[in-house]
């Protein structure tokens, strides 16, 4: 008769949910950790053209998106394939100075204007154009249509905040900012070409201002706060004003507009 003998393989360990919820979180910790460290040891990328800081002031998800090539990925390409040398910009949300950088190296810092509604942006920016050596002008003030103050919401990650109501929850701080009229601004500069990426504020611009001079638009939509419908009166405004869609170069928020002023 055989012994019998228990069985001594080892058995398989099998995590439950909570405890691989843990380790994911672990394991995301530990990439976080190096990831700072790889920042703090390579403070600058270069997207393309332009130099990007990656320092602690840059939050940790934009970090990523610019480190991973996709920040303002769709801006920069309908930019980079439309930006003549001839052209004036006019930039309305800077974010972190990418575009207005890229502009200013295609076609010098005296041809580009850009207005951020966030103050504590501005020494980011600074140091963007500070890393590619351009020093195209900063406006501080929100973009509307006529001279005032509004309620700017600041948060953590800036490319939410906004002036929409709907981002005032799970602002870090709200802030009082000048309203910089949009016609009175391009009477003064006088672009050729206009960026509107303005978190959802695209609405309130309808009707204020006829753009003279301006022949080239690139501006992103935001229906999650203003609605198909306001999204259909901001284009609705363009196209009174003679501009067409470029549906070739145009992504899914971010469109390029033309007209022919001649």
């Amino acid at each position: 008769m055989s012994e019998h003998r228990p069985d001594t393989s080892p058995v398989p360990y099998r995590l439950n949910a909570a405890a691989r919820l843990q380790a994911s979180a672990v394991k995301q910790a530990l990439y976080d950790v190096c990831f700072d460290i790889r920042c703090k040891l390579e403070p600058c990328i270069s997207m393309g053209e332009v130099n990007l800081p990656l320092d602690a002031r840059v939050s940790r998800p934009l970090r990523k998106a610019i480190s991973q090539g996709i920040y303002e990925q769709n801006e920069m390409d309908i930019v980079s394939k439309t930006l003549e040398v001839k052209d004036r910009v006019l930039e309305c949300g800077a974010g972190i100075g990418l575009l207005s950088a890229y502009c200013a190296l295609r076609v010098g810092s005296d041809k580009v204007t850009t207005i951020e509604a966030n103050p504590f942006m501005a020494p980011l920016i600074f140091h963007t154009f500070a890393l590619n050596h351009v020093r195209p002008e900063l406006v501080i003030g929100a973009i509307g249509r006529a001279h005032g103050r509004i309620d700017f919401h600041v948060r953590r990650n800036f490319w939410a905040s906004s002036s929409h109501p709907d981002r005032a929850d799970g602002a870090v701080q709200t802030l009082s900012v000048p309203v910089i009229p949009l016609d009175e601004e391009v009477r003064r500069w006088k672009p050729t070409y206009l960026f509107i990426d303005i978190e959802g504020a695209e609405e309130s611009l309808v009707g204020c201002s006829e753009l003279p001079g301006v022949t080239k638009i690139m501006a992103e939509v935001h229906p999650e706060l203003i609605g198909d419908t306001g999204v259909e009166a901001f284009l609705k405004w363009l196209r009174g004003l003679g501009f067409v869609r470029d549906n070739a170069l145009s992504k899914e928020r971010e469109f390029f507009l033309r007209r022919n002023l001649s």
